[in-house]
């Protein structure tokens, strides 16, 4: 499913994918006290679902080829493989994304080729399902659900044990 921002270069997606921030109000810094339902709602789940996410629009030829595939979905407007992963609850990427220690506030747009979610982390709650999208160009966290798009800046060692962790996963996937 090809996401509605692509354009036809790496300049015309950037526009797109800012563009598309903004409509979703995660272009703007929000305390971290904000997400904190969110992380308590991920501490509580007991099931991690885990997907890993197109190639960067940094890649365009890449990304628009893969989007084209049959096997992607979107999560906030973002493409991702819907071969699923699964994560422990009680593993470090739990861990380290629900302590709020690892977050900061969002610090504008990086120079890094704009936001491109690399993995997005799932869990259901009783308040409906939430997702965190991960770009680690940006070291960034968007936390989504609820209706709420939350953009925080991760900490340089969360990002190293998120990458860690991830990194575990793949071996394990169904298609790998």
């Amino acid at each position: 499913m090809k996401p509605s921002y692509l354009g036809q270069n790496f300049q015309e997606t950037l526009a797109g994918i800012r563009g598309h921030l903004h409509a979703i109000g995660a272009d703007v810094a929000v305390p971290v006290r904000a997400s904190g339902v969110l992380r308590a709602e991920l501490r509580r789940s007991s099931r991690i679902a885990v997907f890993e996410g197109l190639p960067s629009q940094r890649r365009h030829d890449a990304l628009l080829a893969e989007s084209e595939r049959v096997d992607v979905f979107q999560v906030s407007g973002f493409p991702f493989y819907q071969a699923e992963l699964e994560a422990d609850p009680t593993s470090p990427i739990v861990k380290t994304l629900a302590n709020s220690e690892n977050l900061g506030e969002f610090s504008g747009e990086k120079r890094c080729g704009g936001f491109h979610p690399d993995y997005t982390i799932c869990w259901e709650s009783p308040y409906g399902p939430f997702q965190a999208l991960l770009c680690f160009g940006c070291h960034e966290v968007l936390f989504a659900g609820g209706g709420s798009h939350l953009r925080y800046d991760l900490a340089p060692w969360s990002v190293h044990c998120l990458k860690e962790e991830l990194a575990k996963l793949l071996p394990k996937r169904a298609n790998a």
